[in-house]
Parts: structure tokens; C-alpha cells; sequence
């Protein structure tokens, strides 16, 4: 039997962890330039989200005491992004971060592949920053 339709078209959204969602959702903004999609929002449950929207992709920022990382190691010890965002231009991207007291990593040139560097959010998650 031969499939003649897609199974899988694209990623609909990504449902993110946060100690804080108000705090995040500022930080994403403010620093990165997301797009509020909807305000964060604290129900009488307890619970907390906001979305956002990175470039199309929409973000779910989950308020949570569950910790899940958005960074792994290499074998070889060096630290590895799950996700990596794209900029036009680099340079002025990481000098107004450091400006705005981001903590970003060192930048550096992996041509052909892209320029790039790192930046943690306020819980901590790496995020590589490219340019390509």
C-alpha cells in the first residue's frame, strides 16, 4: 500500500519550561524580539503560559517546577544547543545583547556552516544565535 499523503508537514508549536512566565516572556521579547501572541496568564489553578512567536514558529512558555533543558553536551565536552535561532546580522545582534547585560558567549566564525554564538535565558536554557 503506497502512502500518498504526508504524515508529518511541520511543527506546530513548542511547549517550553519556565520558573517564571512573566519574567521570560519579557526577556524573549525585550532581547530576542518574539512576538507576544498572548499575554502571560496565571489561572486559578495555579498554572501559568504565555505564547509567543519566534520568526512563524509559535512558543508555548510553560510556568512548571519540571526542568527540562534546552542544552546538551557533546561527547567531546562542548556545549550543544537544542534550538538554534537565526539573525541577519550577527555582529550588531551580540554587541546589543552585551549592551542589554545578556549573558552571550563568545562569538565565533564555523564557516562555511554559520557564525554564531550562545545566550542564556533567564532559566539558564542555551540558545545559539546564527547567522548564515
Amino acid at each position: 500500500m503506497e502512502i500518498t499523503h504526508k504524515r508529518v508537514i511541520e511543527f506546530a508549536c513548542f511547549n517550553l519550561t519556565v520558573t517564571d512566565v512573566f519574567v521570560s516572556t519579557d526577556w524573549y521579547v525585550k532581547h530576542l524580539g518574539c512576538k507576544v501572541v498572548r499575554e502571560p496568564q496565571r489561572f486559578k489553578d495555579g498554572s501559568a503560559n504565555s505564547q509567543i512567536k519566534i520568526g512563524v514558529q509559535t512558543v508555548f512558555l510553560h510556568e512548571s517546577p519540571d526542568r527540562v533543558k534546552m542544552h546538551y553536551m557533546h561527547s567531546n565536552g562542548t556545549m550543544g544547543s537544542i534550538f538554534e535561532l537565526r539573525t541577519e546580522n550577527i555582529d550588531e545582534f551580540y554587541e546589543q545583547l552585551q549592551k542589554e547585560g545578556v549573558h552571550a558567549f563568545d562569538r565565533i566564525d564555523n564557516l562555511p556552516c554559520a557564525k554564531y554564538f550562545k545566550v542564556a535565558d533567564p532559566d539558564g536554557n542555551i540558545l545559539s544565535i546564527l547567522e548564515f
